[in-house]
């Protein structure tokens, strides 16, 4: 009889477990390929529109390409490509904002390296956006010269797989 007791009990557990699963799994997550590719049915964004996510407004103003930042030394065969982004807090709370929230993808597997000048007033940093703020700066990338690929990722949740995409080229 206690063996049966126990069997139930173990039962009764499983299925309130996999019940609560169910209720908690939501919708998927976007997850991005090697060279930036979203999931089916997700939006990327251009220069100049705005996207939104967790109250974050988004928008990339302007992309410039250069042979020259600061005096930074470039790898062969790449170039610098400055991308200028406005964010605005369209929340309620507070929102923090991190350069390192952003990655250039090419048509290789990693993202291209975002460099930084460390007295360059005009580069996007990191700080805090209270609601209705807003911050426009520039992100300096290494990106490979007549890459076809050029998609900046902006990803302002670390915790979270969502993000918004924006095609550059």
């Amino acid at each position: 009889m206690e063996r049966n007791t126990r069997n139930r009990f173990a039962g009764i557990v499983t299925a309130l477990l996999l019940i609560l699963l169910a209720a908690c799994g939501g919708p998927a997550e976007t997850k991005p390929s090697a060279a930036g590719n979203m999931t089916e049915g997700e939006q990327t964004y251009r220069v100049g529109e705005t996207a939104m996510l967790f109250d974050i407004k988004a928008t990339v103003n302007e992309v410039t390409k250069t042979g020259d930042y600061h005096q930074q030394i470039l790898k062969d065969g790449t170039e610098f490509v400055l991308v200028k982004v406005t964010l605005e807090n369209a929340g309620a709370e507070t929102k923090r904002y991190h350069y390192a929230s952003f990655k250039l993808l090419s048509s290789g597997s990693e993202p291209d390296l975002n460099v930084t000048a460390l007295d360059n007033g005009e580069e996007l940093h990191e700080g805090e956006l209270s609601p209705g703020a807003r911050v426009t700066g520039i992100i300096p990338f290494e990106h490979p010269k007549n890459d076809p690929v050029m998609k900046l990722q902006f990803k302002p949740n670390p915790m979270s797989e969502r993000m918004i995409e924006f095609v550059l080229k």
